[in-house]
């Protein structure tokens, strides 16, 4: 029985380990395929989509690597563009990357353009993920920040900030969301939620901190700091995600801003009642999605469209579903009964991420003018 080529690409002591890549040498057609991410992400692709595809199309190999780690990530993109600027053939043909990794390779042409001509899929994919990296990155897992609720206390949930505001006023002491501080990033997401009443997360992308968007940004926190003696005990904020998932699942809360992997892991063990439920404010908090790109130099671009062509069908999607709790990256309306039900109401995906400079600048803001009653 022909097996997958599967190698793994770690970090040890800083140093990124390198493993050489070499398209097989058989009859079939190959794909040499890159992703990024912890032994979640790993397993995933080894253990279900890799085999699920190779069982689907038998004669393609796949040949199979993941980048564990921002310097393995980098050291692979390198890798990418050191062989468009030598002008050969590239021995990776599928890279799962972030964002702004297209925009950094767009500039010298590593990337080829996506289209429904070549991968018909492409039309089932949540219409606002494919602008992000202008036709250049196929999305195929994510998650999001959503607002989760107690069904049994709240009939009708808010749909924007000012309306979860005005909610935890008139409920004094049911809602909370994660410190912004902690790193956790529901938390962020919340408190750019509010930022976004006054400074459009567009701007806040760039990788040097302007301080008159900081100034504007002021009356977000105003506004925060205000809701304190509304939230949880006086203000008590969660200090993980996971925490915010214990609230639940004790009682103690009946409203907040939490991912949607937890959430999912949550419902599905049991961990929290099936009245607990989750829906999409309007803009959606900010969330994160993982692109796979296909290199222009690629010898098997054609094999590699088939390959991305099978990871946004229902099978797939499915697998991400079920195995890490990703959000899919197929139109909720188009996904089988069974899986529907999850998304409903999460008609878009969420918004941008600000970027890492202005993330650390306004928790350090947040911090200064929002103290919590107990931490």
């Amino acid at each position: 029985m022909r097996k997958t080529t599967l190698r793994i690409l770690v970090l040890m002591s800083g140093i990124a380990l390198l493993l050489g890549l070499v398209h097989a040498q058989t009859g079939a057609s190959t794909v040499v395929v890159i992703s990024s991410g912890n032994v979640n992400v790993l397993n995933l692709w080894q253990d279900h989509l890799v085999p699920a595809f190779e069982a689907a199309f038998p004669d393609i190999d796949v040949v199979y690597e993941n980048a564990d780690g921002t310097q393995a990530q980098e050291a692979i993109f390198a890798r990418m563009q050191a062989s468009i600027e030598a002008g050969v053939v590239a021995d990776i043909d599928i890279f799962e990357t972030s964002q702004g990794n297209f925009t950094r390779g767009a500039a010298f042409g590593l990337w080829t353009t996506l289209t429904e001509a070549e991968i018909p899929n492409l039309a089932r994919v949540v219409p606002s993920l494919l602008t992000r990296t202008d036709g250049l990155g196929v999305p195929y897992r994510g998650s999001a920040v959503l607002l989760a609720y107690d069904s049994r206390v709240v009939d009708t949930p808010p749909r924007t900030i000012r309306e979860i505001v005005d909610w935890a006023r008139a409920n004094p002491g049911q809602f909370t969301y994660c410190n912004p501080t902690s790193g956790c990033g529901s938390g962020n997401a919340f408190m750019f939620g509010a930022i976004s009443l006054f400074v459009p997360t567009s701007e806040l992308l760039g990788n040097e901190v302007d301080q008159a968007l900081v100034d504007l940004a002021g009356p977000a926190f105003d506004l925060l700091a205000e809701l304190n003696p509304f939230v949880y005990r006086g203000g008590v904020y969660a200090a993980s995600n996971g925490e915010i998932t214990n609230f639940f699942e004790q009682g103690l809360i009946q409203m907040a801003p939490q991912w949607s992997d937890q959430l999912i892991t949550a419902l599905d063990t049991g961990r929290i009642p099936p009245e607990i439920k989750f829906t999409q404010i309007d803009p959606p908090f900010f969330g994160f999605d993982s692109f796979l790109g296909v290199a222009s130099n690629s010898p098997n671009q054609s094999t590699a469209h088939t390959f991305i062509n099978w990871l946004l069908t229902d099978e797939a999607q499915r697998m991400v579903i079920e195995q890490i709790k990703g959000f899919p990256s197929v139109q909720a309306s188009l996904l089988p009964e069974d899986l529907r039900g999850r998304f409903e109401g999460i008609s878009e995906r969420a918004s941008d991420v600000p970027s890492s400079v202005y993330q650390s600048r306004f928790r350090e803001v947040w911090q200064e003018r929002v103290p919590s009653a107990a931490q």
